[in-house]
């Protein structure tokens, strides 16, 4: 008990100091005017403040991170962009503009100590390149704001804000001699592992469909294990009994290895969905999962995913105090939390892992809605029903609906992955069966050991699908510029430019009174 009691009294600390963080996080942030060097050295680590707008329409000031090769005696240009979208943090130590005080991030560890000027095996441009990759809105100096977990347009949207801002702010450190200028025939291409792969596609969408692709010089994206399709990702939660996409899997019906996802995922709908606004977590989340203390933890911006899981580990061996009060015993706790078990080796320390049973974490609404398949059969139209609302907002910030591919794009995805699913790679495949797309399976491990395969095969396998996201763009452009022939043009072209002189038969991509049209 005392250990329990302990616990809790530390993270009371941590929330009144995270508090006074936030109060001072955003003093009237605004754009920065020059990148802001934190380290010095061949591979240059900077950050910067840029303009771009909230949910709500509103102007805001974000921060990102930009590292840049500049190794000036291996090489005169620098030959990529790499447009980087974070995965899923829930501690404000772990956002990009943070690197530099928190070192032992893995992901902007690799890219910084590995990627830059390395040459990859197979691809060179990746060896010399810029990154730009964004905080995200509830990071950096906006920690004191709810983060819009999964809003992919808004998302999007910042991140190639804050791209297109920094890249002139790159210009300025060219102009005065501290870095490489870009090659002429530079690339960009977008990637990402888990929140971040899907970042990456929907940043590659709204590249296309707002006419970037050129001016970024954008040649595809690269997306690991992303939660491209919500409703195939929560379905498998609830249905998946261990015998999905061809693997035997531990993971069991109604169950979730990873808890803070749903919260996550909740709490960025009712932030950035309009029609959620009107709803409140207590329609989705049970008494009992919402007393742990979630919400909080995850407004506070100060525990990273493993101390949230050591907490619910905490809970399951001690039960549930608040302050002085005793509110569940440790026998409670655990038909909340199904398992609960401790690993510990000398490279990671300690880690906690925590599974949750979905319908006691759920509202008995929630559960009911959610576990009839028939309800998936239509997406509902009418709106104030707080699940029916949900249904639609998870729907709309899905990512294979609505849109049709015209750069490459490689999916990396476990088979095994349990927070994850690979069934997201193949409902955007089943949707888009004319997209150059490549599935590549990468691991055979869960979510986290998989994003570790993904962000080391940077050094290893990754490079030539970089290089055949290359390729295609010069497929890309040629029907860029036909296009552009034809955009004034009424009728049915092939996709080399030759009239047709009626709608075809024949599946394919055409283009149709100047836009890229499929025929299925």
């Amino acid at each position: 008990m005392k250990k329990n009691t302990f616990v809790y009294r530390m993270f009371a600390f941590i929330l009144i100091i995270s508090g006074a963080i936030h109060a001072s996080a955003q003093l009237k942030a605004v754009p920065s005017d020059r990148l802001e060097l934190k380290l010095d050295a061949n591979r240059a680590f900077y950050t910067f403040n840029y303009p771009t707008i909230d949910a709500k329409g509103n102007p805001i000031v974000l921060s990102s991170a930009l590292m840049a090769w500049r190794g000036f005696a291996l090489g005169k240009e620098i030959s990529s962009v790499l447009i980087g979208c974070h995965l899923t943090i829930t501690s404000n130590m772990e956002c990009p503009t943070s690197f530099p005080e928190n070192k032992g991030l893995d992901e902007l560890g690799v890219l910084y100590y590995s990627l830059l000027g390395i040459k990859p095996l197979g691809y060179m441009p990746l060896g010399k390149c810029v990154i730009i990759i964004p905080d995200y809105e509830g990071y950096g100096i906006t920690s004191d704001r709810p983060h819009p977990y999964l809003s992919q347009e808004l998302t999007s949207r910042q991140v190639v804000d804050a791209v297109e801002y920094g890249l002139k702010l790159y210009q300025k450190e060219v102009d005065a001699g501290t870095c490489l200028p870009l090659a002429k025939d530079w690339l960009s291409f977008s990637y990402g592992y888990s929140q971040g792969g899907a970042v990456a596609l929907a940043t590659q969408r709204y590249i296309e469909q707002n006419n970037l692709s050129e001016k970024l010089h954008f040649a595809g994206s690269v997306c690991g294990d992303g939660p491209y399709d919500l409703i195939t990702t929560l379905r498998y939660y609830l249905e998946d009994d261990g015998t999905s996409y061809g693997v035997q899997t531990e993971h069991r019906r109604n169950k979730l290895t990873m808890p803070v996802v749903m919260p996550l995922i909740c709490r960025g709908m009712l932030e950035a969905n309009e029609d959620m606004r009107k709803h409140k977590v207590t329609d989705y989340f049970s008494e009992k999962f919402l007393k742990t203390g979630i919400m909080e933890w995850i407004d506070s911006k100060a525990l990273s995913n493993g101390d949230i899981n050591q907490m619910f580990y905490e809970q399951c061996e001690y039960g549930l105090i608040k302050g002085f009060s005793y509110l569940y015993s440790p026998e409670e706790m655990q038909k909340l939390f199904t398992s609960h078990s401790m690993s510990s080796n000398l490279i990671t320390g300690k880690k906690y892992h925590v599974t949750v049973d979905l319908k006691e974490m759920t509202t008995p609404a929630f559960y009911e809605y959610f576990s009839n398949p028939r309800n998936f059969d239509n997406v509902p139209t009418e709106r104030g029903d707080a699940m029916k609302d949900l249904h639609r907002a998870l729907v709309e910030n899905s990512l294979i609906h609505d849109w049709e591919p015209r750069h490459r794009i490689v999916f990396l995805h476990s088979r095994s992955d349990l927070v994850v699913p690979y069934g997201n790679c193949l409902a955007f495949q089943k949707q888009h069966p004319f997209a150059e797309i490549r599935i590549v399976e990468h691991s055979t491990a869960d979510h986290t050991d998989a994003g570790v395969s993904f962000f080391t095969s940077f050094l290893t396998s990754l490079p030539k699908q970089f290089k055949w996201l290359a390729e295609g763009r010069f497929v890309a452009s040629g029907v860029k510029d036909v296009e552009a022939d034809v955009e004034t043009a009424e009728g049915w072209y092939t996709i080399s430019g030759v009239k047709l002189s009626q709608k075809p038969t024949e599946k394919g991509i055409y283009i149709h009174d100047g836009k890229k049209t499929v025929v299925r």
